[in-house]
């Protein structure tokens, strides 16, 4: 289930970011047991979800990424892009992402999504597992844990 669950989310990051974001990613299928290095001045949120499995879901990027995703998603050119811009757009894709993901599970339980949130990155550093996403501009990461 926790790989299914995985794939799922790997194909919705590859969706939301294309499609809401305009932003071609290609996923890396290795998982790896420390964040990959994706560059210096990282954001990172999380969305807790529950349902038939329980778990959570992180994404981490480069600030120079979500400013990206940020200008694209809104309309804006850099100059305009302000901090809280960054915030609900790195939060917006993880719900997105999550929201697309679940959806397609076969759950005999509807899953609950709660309300995404920024984490420190000493947060993230705790975590041992990740996937690599690739960007034109850079790379971001995401890290998928279900609970058994």
């Amino acid at each position: 289930m926790k790989k299914t669950l995985t794939t799922m989310i790997l194909t919705s990051i590859s969706e939301v970011l294309e499609t809401m974001f305009f932003i071609p990613v290609e996923p890396e299928e290795e998982e790896l047991s420390k964040l990959p290095d994706i560059g210096s001045d990282l954001l990172a949120a999380s969305l807790k979800f529950k349902g038939d499995r329980s778990g959570d879901l992180v994404i981490i990027a480069p600030r120079i990424v979500v400013e990206e995703m940020a200008e694209n998603l809104m309309g804006l050119n850099s100059e305009n892009v302000e901090e809280e811009y960054l915030t609900g757009t790195l939060t917006e894709l993880l719900n997105m992402v999550c929201g697309n993901a679940l959806s397609r599970a076969d759950a005999s339980n509807p899953y609950e999504l709660a309300i995404p949130e920024i984490i420190l990155m000493p947060e993230v550093l705790k975590r041992n597992t990740f996937h690599k996403i690739n960007t034109p501009q850079s790379a971001l990461a995401i890290s998928v844990v279900i609970e058994e």
